[in-house]
């Protein structure tokens, strides 16, 4: 079915319709049946038979349509059918969707304001008034209210108080500021990834200062702005490495959605992208049998919710890499291979909704599984995937490819060209402004011991020396340590 998705919108709508919504389409088009039937229905019944037996192309599709019904305007009929299909699910979906049942509700107001009766058309505004504020629908609450002002007037009995207007218009800003917050903290994300310098610190802090400064008034707080505020808030306590902080901001979220399953409909990516990184939290914290709930929620709500497929490849491809983490952290090597199977077969299963975030990611986690086996040649090959697409997108993986193929490289026993690596990655990062203490440390333990033709005693000294600096420097902070430092460690304690 993927060319059918990339070729045109009809085919992907029907593909994605599911058994009640078929039903429904075919039962309401009879209804409405011209002569013999209506020529779109019997495309839609085609395009089905098609989808059935194996989707082999627009061009077969059509030359039996017009073998079996003699019809030659194909495009017409399928544009007709496309434009019937819309409606029709918008019928079917009314009594389920708010903002679809609103908008019915505005349709009906208009008209019969046109007819003249003012009466009625403020009747069921009143209606769709108390819809939106149960639902928090303030832009739409704006839009009734400007239509109530204007039968309001045709009836000479304007409002002569403004407050109902004021106060919705100030929570309708006040979750805008809260969403543009939101939508600037997840493009940090995409481009830097988790902060390993202090530029990028700065940047998720700053997103907290802007979060403290929009702090709405008690007249002006929603179910909305809390949820948007407690998922930055757990988002950049995640960033700067408060586990325990995530967590709280994590479980305190879920609770509040838990409890207003209203607002679910809408905020069913929220709810999902706060389980991603409450996983984080809680993989870090080992809470293995509340990961394994977690992502069994995650599941649950991708079969509940039609979410956008390249949504759910990019959640799903967390979910992958948090499972990996999460059994590499207590030991279980055994199941490592099964894992990274399952993710490799969902990849290419899934590849047409990739992007460059989750592609980077991807080829970390194959070069990181690869390290662990001692493949090193194979994760050198995934770290120069990374390396070589010198895309704006996740600087915390490209810069970290280049850590580890120092470490390759003497592995591979290229240490004579470890120099000049070590020299390059240095250059590379400090260019990025992307030089932490561990990174430094890193390098600096390269170019000490790695590119010294020291004895092999005396080095098994400095990798335990080396060890015990880490730990130290890293304090008993995990909070980043599924990218590298762990698998750092796991190396270093075999080369001891």
């Amino acid at each position: 079915m993927i060319e059918a998705k990339q070729t045109n919108f009809l085919y992907n709508l029907i593909y994605k319709m599911n058994g009640s919504e078929k039903r429904y389409f075919k039962i309401a088009s009879q209804q409405h049946t011209i002569g013999k039937g209506n020529n779109y229905l019997k495309l839609f019944d085609l395009i089905i038979q098609h989808q059935k037996k194996g989707w082999s192309g627009e061009k077969s599709l059509k030359s039996d349509f017009v073998a079996k019904y003699g019809k030659l305007r194909f495009d017409l009929y399928k544009a007709n059918l496309y434009k019937k299909l819309l409606s029709c699910l918008e019928s079917f979906h009314k009594a389920n969707n708010i903002e679809v049942n609103l908008r019915s509700i505005l349709n009906q107001a208009h008209i019969l304001l046109q007819k003249g009766l003012s009466h009625q058309a403020l009747s069921i505004l009143k209606k769709a008034k108390g819809i939106c504020q149960e639902h928090e629908k303030w832009y739409l609450l704006l839009e009734i209210i400007e239509m109530q002002r204007h039968v309001l007037y045709s009836i000479q009995n304007p409002s002569l108080d403004n407050s109902e207007e004021e106060s919705i218009l100030g929570k309708a800003l006040s979750v805008s500021s809260h969403r543009t917050v939101q939508s600037k903290l997840w493009k940090t994300y995409l481009k830097n990834g988790l902060p390993t310098d202090d530029k990028t610190i700065n940047t998720y802090r700053k997103l907290r200062n802007d979060l403290e400064e929009i702090t709405p008034k008690d007249a002006n707080t929603t179910i909305e702005i809390d949820m948007i505020r407690l998922y930055c808030n757990q988002f950049i306590s995640g960033m700067e490495g408060d586990i325990l902080a995530t967590y709280s901001y994590g479980s305190t979220l879920i609770k509040l959605m838990d409890d207003n399953p209203i607002y679910m409909a809408d905020k069913a990516e929220l709810n999902i992208r706060c389980l991603i990184n409450l996983q984080y939290a809680q993989i870090r914290l080992n809470k293995v049998e509340e990961v394994k709930r977690n992502r069994l929620k995650c599941r649950s709500i991708f079969e509940k919710f039609a979410l956008a497929p390249s949504f759910q490849f990019a959640i799903n491809t967390s979910l992958y890499v948090n499972e990996y983490d999460m059994a590499f952290k207590n030991g279980h090597l055994e199941s490592l291979e099964h894992i990274i199977q399952s993710f490799d077969n969902y990849f290419s299963t899934n590849k047409f909704y990739t992007n460059p975030s989750t592609s980077l990611l991807y080829y970390w986690q194959k070069s990181i599984h690869h390290f662990v086996l001692e493949n090193y040649q194979e994760s050198l090959d995934y770290n120069y995937n990374i390396i070589n697409q010198k895309l704006p997108f996740r600087f915390d993986i490209q810069s970290l490819a280049r850590i580890m193929n120092l470490i390759i490289y003497f592995e591979l026993g290229e240490e004579r060209l470890l120099n000049s690596f070590v020299v390059n990655t240095y250059r590379y990062l400090k260019r990025r402004e992307r030089l932490l203490p561990i990174e430094l440390f890193l390098i600096g333990f390269v170019k000490k011991v790695l590119t010294k033709n020291t004895l092999l005693i005396d080095r098994k000294k400095l990798f335990k020396s080396f060890k015990a600096q880490l730990t130290n420097l890293k304090g008993g902070d995990d909070s980043h340590e599924s990218l590298l430092l762990m698998y750092i460690e796991y190396w270093l304690n075999k080369k001891q």
